[in-house]
């Protein structure tokens, strides 16, 4: 009935391509069969031209490379999902640790390290949900990045909002890491030094395409930078993390007051990501 089917298509003048099983060749033999319509010079069918092959071998190997495709991203989600929950261990490993020590440098660089951790174990779980498992939303991320950070450091209650424009690009595993914890030293920074004594204002990340590579921009409107500031002689760990990630993602971190001190000061801290481009 199914051939019926096919011959009555090509007889209206439809070529058709289709594939069935042959009984007499065995169980599991497939045939592809081409129906080719032999049309007059007034349009009349007068007939049709066929051609089969045997496609069994082509067919099997196919569903041999559809196995071993779905048992790798099995295996991937896998490996994503283990090391996003090896990392979320540690983190809780380092809170716990955390809770053990009184206000001082050991309690803020173990702060620092679980924000550190954090943004790595948010590109495996993206990486996990995805559909690819081979990039991220760097705009998705990025959101779920600065609510971690938002949350962490209480800007609710401190009346710091956190704004994001970020451009709807992909990044795979090797730049995403990078580039989350890129974000998250300098967003960091601008959270620790740019509003003491209750201050409140506005933390702005930014990610767009310019002349055609990613530009990476986080500002703030607060006190400011320190007078003579220069980015390449910074002792701040945080600083210096950034800088290297900036030139891991093939730019260079550049630091530069938002505007005179008088006028409210400010601080903006610009990268050009070529990897990422």
């Amino acid at each position: 009935a199914s051939t019926q089917v096919q011959v009555d298509k090509v007889l209206g003048g439809v070529p058709v391509r289709f594939e069935f099983e042959d009984p007499l060749a065995g169980p599991g033999h497939t045939i592809e069969a081409h129906f080719v319509p032999d049309v007059a010079d007034d349009g009349r069918v007068r007939g049709f031209y066929t051609a089969s092959a045997d496609i069994t071998e082509r067919k099997q190997q196919q569903q041999r490379l559809e196995g071993a495709l779905a048992e790798r991203e099995t295996l991937l989600r896998e490996v994503y999902h283990r090391v996003k929950n090896n990392l979320q261990v540690i983190q809780s490993l380092l809170n716990l640790q955390q809770r053990s020590l009184p206000e001082g440098p050991a309690r803020v660089a173990i702060d620092d390290s679980v924000r550190r951790i954090r943004a790595m174990a948010l590109v495996h779980e993206k990486l996990y949900q995805t559909g690819t498992l081979s990039a991220v939303s760097l705009r998705d991320y990025t959101l779920d990045l600065l609510r971690h950070l938002g949350v962490a450091s209480g800007v609710h209650t401190r009346g710091i909002e956190l704004r994001a424009d970020i451009a709807d690009v992909q990044g795979s595993l090797d730049v995403s890491v990078p580039y989350g914890l890129l974000v998250t030293e300098l967003v960091s920074n601008c959270l620790k030094h740019g509003y003491p004594g209750g201050r409140f204002g506005q933390v702005s990340v930014v990610l767009q395409r310019e002349a055609g590579v990613l530009t990476l921009r986080v500002s703030d409107d607060g006190v400011g930078l320190p007078a003579a500031f220069d980015i390449e002689q910074v002792q701040s760990m945080g600083l210096q993390l950034a800088t290297s990630l900036a030139v891991q993602l093939g730019g260079k971190l550049q630091a530069q007051p938002a505007r005179p001190a008088q006028a409210g000061g400010g601080a903006v801290f610009t990268a050009t990501l070529g990897r990422m481009g």
